[in-house]
């Protein structure tokens, strides 16, 4: 608060009423580009369509992300995994991986969530390593190579809070002035949050994820296959275009 920050100064002179209007002058001006936070408790997947009167209430009245350019707002899914080894994080990390693309274009991702930096992209060197067939490394050595090139929350998929649950004197050893929030889930952050618009839900965001990323996640020979396909169109880009256009 200003009345606060008053007072770490030591300045006693600053008239209460004249606090109170900055406070509420910079609160205004910060509510123009940081948005509300709605956060629910877990929910079995099937109950998903219930926030989706919470949405429909609270569209009349709320802005999305495509009402300005400040609205780089982004709907945030923490999804379970069937176990917590090492092999089933890469299997998901790998599915989403060579599916982001298509994700990207049915999600729509909104051109101001592209530019600004909390959605970047994984580097090209880290997805090579880890869809590589002969990559196969125990959990602290996943974890390791994801900071190595990804020691930010600004991810797409971003893996910190499962690590931090699972190993979190590594990720602090790492990342120790970083807040990260621990949980046992993923945290897929690529939806936008459209809730002004009548047309989208919480729930069509929700099964483009369950539709691209779970079955292929949880077929490990169908993931091989796309991880090789995948990295032949990284080390092969022009031919992989042609290939695409004359498919």
């Amino acid at each position: 608060k200003v009345r606060d920050f008053f007072a770490k100064l030591k300045i006693d002179k600053v008239h209460a009423d004249l606090a109170t209007n900055i406070e509420t002058l910079m609160s205004t001006e910060a509510a123009r580009f940081i948005p509300y936070e709605i956060i629910f408790p877990p929910l079995p997947a099937p109950r998903i369509t219930e926030l989706e009167a919470i949405r429909l209430a609270l569209s009349t009245e709320a802005q999305g992300t495509g009402l300005s350019i400040f609205n780089a707002f982004g709907t945030h899914f923490n999804p379970e995994l069937p176990a917590l080894d090492s092999t089933t994080l890469l299997n998901y990390l790998r599915a989403f991986l060579v599916q982001a693309e298509q994700l990207s274009e049915v999600h729509k991702v909104d051109a101001s969530r592209r530019i600004l930096p909390f959605i970047d992209p994984f580097p090209k060197d880290y997805i090579k390593e880890i869809l590589n067939p002969d990559y196969h490394p125990n959990l602290p050595t996943l974890i390791d190579d994801y900071l190595d090139l990804n020691a930010t929350r600004n991810r797409p998929l971003d893996m910190l809070p499962i690590f931090a649950y699972l190993a979190p004197e590594q990720i602090k050893a790492r990342l120790p002035k970083e807040k990260i929030s621990a949980r046992p889930t993923l945290h897929y952050r690529l939806p936008n949050c459209q809730i002004n618009e009548t047309n989208w839900s919480i729930t069509a965001e929700w099964n483009h994820w369950v539709r691209l990323v779970e079955p292929l996640a949880n077929n490990p020979d169908k993931l091989n296959k796309r991880c090789s396909l995948y990295l032949w169109e990284l080390r092969h880009p022009i031919r992989a275009r042609l290939r695409r256009f004359f498919k």
